[in-house]
């Protein structure tokens, strides 16, 4: 049954992500996700139950890169109002299972009162899901620390960790199309926002700000011309990688 699952995503792992595949893929990931999870219950041995729950966390891992990579393909998007407290709740629960694999946990919290968001809220859970991601990956510490706070129609959400991440790095994979970074860039563009990073003795902050927006009749905010201008300063201590108003670290 394992060597089952191991041989299907053997498969899976050797196809490329591109637009005339992606739905496929998707499926099939998610259908061995599935079959995993329906397996799980029945293995007995440590070792083979270890090596079910590292295809698993590879399945999402997998299914992060997809929506990476649609994201960072979005043109346009639609905007609804939606309750932060329940968008938190889904970031919180799925952040603490993607850390768990990293041996760390997450603490999130609302600053003051948080009104309704007009925003894309399917957009905005990747990216902020690659934000902590990154935040775990260069993290020394085992706490990552994120908020939500909003002043007048803007919204920031921070993510906190001890551990300085390597802005060259950061660049250097958007150079390269590293769909994890230019998502959260293309997120920050949807919603008129900035993608900001500081780093600061032995701490690093990440915000991802972005405009509370009313719904555009056409049901879509189409991007301005200067969509390919990804950065107005870049320096060891901070970096702004979005045209946009910026949101103070």
């Amino acid at each position: 049954m394992l060597e089952a699952i191991k041989l299907r995503y053997s498969l899976i792992e050797a196809l490329g992500i591109n637009e005339k595949n992606e739905k496929e893929l998707r499926e099939k990931i998610n259908a061995l996700f599935l079959h995993a999870r329906l397996c799980k219950d029945s293995i007995s041995s440590e070792e083979e139950l270890f090596d079910l729950l590292e295809i698993m966390n590879a399945c999402r891992k997998k299914l992060r890169s997809m929506n990476n990579y649609s994201l960072s393909k979005l043109k346009v998007c639609d905007y609804k109002s939606f309750d932060p407290e329940y968008f938190l709740e889904d970031i919180f629960v799925a952040a603490d299972l993607m850390l768990s694999s990293f041996g760390k946990s997450i603490e999130f919290k609302a600053e003051g009162r948080i009104p309704e968001i007009s925003a894309n809220p399917e957009v905005l859970f990747t990216a902020v899901m690659n934000l902590i991601s990154n935040a775990a990956i260069h993290s020394r510490g085992e706490l990552i620390s994120a908020s939500l706070s909003m002043a007048g129609n803007r919204a920031c959400l921070k993510v906190e960790n001890e551990g300085r991440l390597n802005l060259n790095m950061l660049r250097q994979a958007y150079n390269r199309g590293g769909s994890g970074v230019n998502c959260i860039m293309n997120a920050a563009r949807l919603h008129c926002g900035s993608f900001l990073l500081g780093v600061s003795g032995n701490r690093t902050k990440a915000v991802l700000s972005i405009s509370s927006m009313e719904a555009q009749s056409t049901g879509a905010y189409k991007l301005p011309d200067f969509t390919d201008y990804i950065c107005d300063r870049l320096s060891p201590m901070y970096t702004a990688l979005c045209d946009c108003v910026l949101c103070p670290l």
